[in-house]
């Protein structure tokens, strides 16, 4: 969202960025799915989770910005776990345990100087993506909107062809084959549980193909071009026009906006 921010996070060694409350409870979050998805029931998944989160809150390494006190972030993960437990994994297809988590990494360009990186949630056996999220409301997952211009799915999308081409003929064959003609179309689905007393979860479901791929490689494009014709010891443009512009979620606020804006 903000080319700044992208460059201070992964060029400036003095970028701090702790994780905060929301992202060890989404963490803990996903130990649950993933428990599930590996066949333990509610309550084994729910213990685990909580395991893994009881270490975090002794360990404290982590910013509290919106949930204060460790008994509330243990009752928040109850209560999304047991929403998920409800709506959203009755309806997750089997997932092979080498899906669960795989993490990828494979060419993107042509000739392979940029490559996509990452993990995804999960792929069931139907081919479909699933990621996990929590969220403070459901309305930031609007159907048009993620159709539209949500990048996520079309990263995941994207890497999961290409994994399975670079598997099955080597990653020059796979890059032939991707950009000479291949036609394929992959469904995503954002699992979207909210952190609320009475937590909601819900599905929202979109598709990636060929086109958003081409579409993520001239955007990436014109990072490495802003990149190499910039540096990145001076500053890249600043956008402010969103929620994450602000000095609760973004460590450079202070020597950024801050400096002008309170």
């Amino acid at each position: 969202m903000c080319p700044e921010r992208g460059r201070r996070s992964a060029f400036d060694p003095a970028w701090d960025s702790p994780d905060s409350d929301a992202t060890v409870l989404g963490t803990a979050v996903h130990e649950y799915m993933e428990g599930r998805l590996h066949g333990l029931g509610h309550g084994e998944a729910l213990h685990d989770a909580m395991a893994w989160l009881d270490t975090r809150l002794e360990a404290g390494d982590f910013q509290r910005v919106q949930i204060k006190g460790d008994d509330t972030l243990r009752s928040k993960l109850e209560g999304c776990a047991g929403r998920l437990d409800v709506s959203v994994v009755p309806h997750v297809p089997p997932v092979d345990p080498s899906e669960i988590e795989r993490h990828f990494d494979v060419p993107l360009a042509p000739d392979g100087s940029i490559r996509l990186s990452g993990t995804w949630d999960a792929r069931d056996i139907h081919g479909r993506l699933w990621d996990w999220k929590t969220a403070a409301r459901l309305d930031r997952y609007v159907g048009w909107e993620i159709d539209r211009w949500y990048v996520q799915p079309t990263f995941y999308a994207t890497a999961a062809r290409l994994q399975d081409l670079v598997d099955a003929h080597g990653e020059a064959a796979a890059l032939e084959i991707f950009w000479g003609g291949d036609e394929w179309e992959i469904p995503f689905t954002f699992a979207v549980v909210t952190k609320t007393p009475e937590p909601i979860a819900d599905t929202f479901d979109t598709t990636r193909t060929h086109g958003h791929a081409a579409w993520l490689l001239e955007q990436l494009r014109s990072f490495v071009a802003m990149r190499e014709g910039m540096s990145v010891d001076v500053p890249w443009p600043k956008n402010d026009q969103h929620a994450l512009c602000s000095q609760k979620w973004c460590p450079a606020w202070g020597t950024c906006k801050g400096q002008h804006i309170r």
